[in-house]
């Protein structure tokens, strides 16, 4: 199954995304909870929520509503992944098969190896073709 330039790079984007999102998110949890943990000590004044304590509220609630679409965009790529590897029957039937439940259960990790080794390149590398598979097996 052949795609495009153009949706190669909107589906390694979305991959993309679907990647970095979670640590952004870690990273932004953790900022906060130190934020409070460091004005914990300060006087009663100090720690009311201030125009600071606005901005990280923003911020979060931005990235909850992002977290919604994520959700929704890491399904439709599960579903897509899972197409492609069915359909894509010039690849290695164990490896596709691997790579789709990777993508399915653990998609940070398997759909970036599957989108570089299925559907980035223009031709399939050799290790990922069927015919490699079965000419070891012999």
């Amino acid at each position: 199954m052949k795609l495009s330039k153009t949706w190669k790079y909107i589906i390694g984007l979305a991959t993309a995304w679907i990647v970095i999102f979670p640590f952004t998110f870690v990273f932004l949890y953790f900022a906060m909870m130190f934020s409070f943990i460091f004005t914990a000590g300060a006087e009663p004044e100090q720690t009311t929520f201030g125009f600071a304590g606005v901005w990280i509220f923003l911020i979060f609630m931005i990235f909850f509503v992002l977290q919604f679409f994520t959700a929704f965009l890491q399904m439709a790529l599960s579903g897509f992944y899972l197409y492609h590897a069915i359909r894509n029957q010039a690849g290695s039937e164990i490896l596709r098969t691997i790579l789709a439940m990777g993508s399915f259960y653990m998609p940070f990790i398997g759909m970036p190896i599957y989108y570089f080794a299925y559907m980035w390149p223009d031709e399939i590398p050799s290790w990922a073709r069927s015919s490699q598979v079965d000419k070891k097996a012999d």
